[in-house]
């Protein structure tokens, strides 16, 4: 149940980064109604936003669905 995706700009070079593993995606079936998307300016040394996307269970616990690493932060 592990989903992935990568996009490469034309030197082969990592632009985007897309992940999700298996408790996630069951996660998301299960508490996916309120989805915050939330995204990091340039943190970390690659110089690529980190984009979580996360939510809420029953319990009020925040849950990670999945994460994203962009280059861009356009639509």
């Amino acid at each position: 149940m592990f989903a992935w995706d990568v996009q490469y700009d034309e030197d082969d070079r990592l632009m985007n980064f897309f992940l999700a593993d298996g408790v996630g995606r069951i996660d998301y079936d299960c508490f996916g109604d309120v989805i915050i998307f939330y995204t990091s300016y340039r943190l970390n040394k690659y110089n690529l936003a980190c984009a979580p996307f996360v939510g809420v269970n029953n319990h009020w616990q925040n849950v990670l669905f999945m994460v994203a690493f962009l280059s861009e932060e356009i639509i």
